[in-house]
């Protein structure tokens, strides 16, 4: 037996059959430092309450009564935070079953009866993923980075990537990191309405510095599953981005999260921007319907073809439509222009939208078009548009080159 985790973890499982509760519910997982909450029930089961709570370290789950598991793993998959350690139990002793379950990232597969030894040998084997020195353990991979980039300033990129954060954090559930990576103008400060904490630059700029405690406490909690990440540096603060830190950074965050919203700055230097680029899971590109926007779209396309790979998603938005009220580009002409349909189109609310910048609450009016239309966006985020539509595995160069 493995010496006890340097923390009591919390696990929870969830199984058919009495036999297995009382098992479970007997079990002495105070040997491993560990305190278990046994409830009735399967994968469906689980899969409710993790929507609404956040997810344990350990998690027991009864495939017995799941007549497609391998699908319910996924749709498990998808609502659990990264950093979970999945253990199946079934009635199946099945090879091929084990071998697809632990290709998913389930750390083990336990055929009914579970007795001690081999839940013990379970526990026993999670020792290393749980204990910090060696890392998080990854149920279907890392969390998805999503950058937010404006062709060009003034386009509304800013506080669309705040406003999908608010949403997946408060309304989906997601535990969400927003970064905001403009040191000197951030929008961050304002939208939420609070200070950012300092040592946000000192890590960009010394890649050493950066590691899990360090990051820590430069974020700011906005709520149980939004955090911010930011800074607020002096206009005669010069500002010298490591791409190493970048890199690291993300590494980092998307182990915890499970998005990671990053505001890029329009005027980030073309020397950081690729790589940055190069780390996402997808591209919100941000334009507003007019002539110079549009064009610049046209030249940042062009550049992401050369460095971005195939299987990197972006995400075309038209936002401030009815902005300039007069002169604007329509819809149609803009996507015949750019050669790729456009995502998203999103309408300015000339009502609402400063008021609610001012007071730092973006999403105040739930009912408004805007805050529909932001829904629909982070829809497409989170692929339930593309899902619809059953093109999850189109990306941008596949739909870039058949549109043409």
């Amino acid at each position: 037996m493995v010496e006890n985790f340097e923390k009591q973890e919390i696990a929870l499982a969830f199984v058919e059959d009495q036999e297995s509760e009382t098992f479970l519910k007997e079990f002495s997982w105070t040997t491993y430092a560990i305190k278990a909450e046994i409830h009735k029930g399967g994968i469906k089961e689980a899969i409710k309450y993790i929507q609404t709570n956040r997810s344990p370290k350990i998690l027991i789950i009864d495939l017995s009564d799941s007549e497609l598991p391998l699908t319910d793993m996924q749709r498990l998959a998808e609502v659990c935070e990264p950093g979970v350690n999945v253990i199946a139990v079934g009635v199946r002793n099945d090879v091929g079953i084990y071998r697809d379950l632990i290709e998913l990232g389930v750390k083990d597969y336990i055929s009914k009866p579970i007795t001690p030894a081999l839940l013990g040998r379970c526990l026993d084997s999670l020792k290393p993923s749980i204990d910090k020195k060696a890392g998080h353990a990854r149920f279907q991979g890392l969390g998805q980075s999503v950058g937010f980039l404006g062709v060009r300033g003034g386009v509304g990129a800013s506080v669309l990537s705040a406003s999908c954060a608010l949403l997946l954090s408060h309304t989906h559930r997601k535990r969400t990191l927003l970064m905001d990576l403009d040191l000197h103008f951030s929008g961050a400060a304002q939208f939420f309405d609070f200070s950012l904490k300092q040592g946000f630059r000192e890590m960009l700029e010394n890649p050493e510095r950066v590691d899990e405690l360090f990051i820590e406490r430069c974020y700011i909690q906005e709520s149980e599953f939004l955090h911010i990440l930011g800074g607020d540096e002096n206009l005669e603060q010069t500002v010298e981005i490591q791409d190493k830190s970048l890199e690291e950074l993300n590494r980092l965050v998307k182990n915890k999260f499970q998005y990671v919203i990053i505001d890029i700055p329009t005027r980030a230097e073309f020397f950081h921007l690729g790589p940055l680029i190069r780390q996402l899971n997808t591209l919100v590109l941000v334009l507003d319907p007019s002539i110079l926007s549009v064009r610049d779209g046209v030249r940042l396309l062009n550049y992401f073809k050369k460095v971005m790979h195939p299987k990197q998603r972006i995400v075309i938005v038209l936002n401030k439509v009815k902005v300039y009220r007069e002169g604007e580009m329509n819809a149609d002409a803009i996507q015949k222009t750019l050669h790729v349909p456009l995502d998203c189109v999103i309408t300015f609310d000339h009502k609402n939208m400063l008021s609610n910048m001012n007071k730092g609450d973006l999403l105040a009016d739930a009912d408004s078009l805007f805050v529909k239309e932001i829904q629909s966006l982070t829809d497409v985020i989170i692929g339930k548009e593309m899902s619809a539509k059953n093109v999850e595995n189109e990306n941008f160069f596949s739909r870039l080159f058949k549109s043409k």
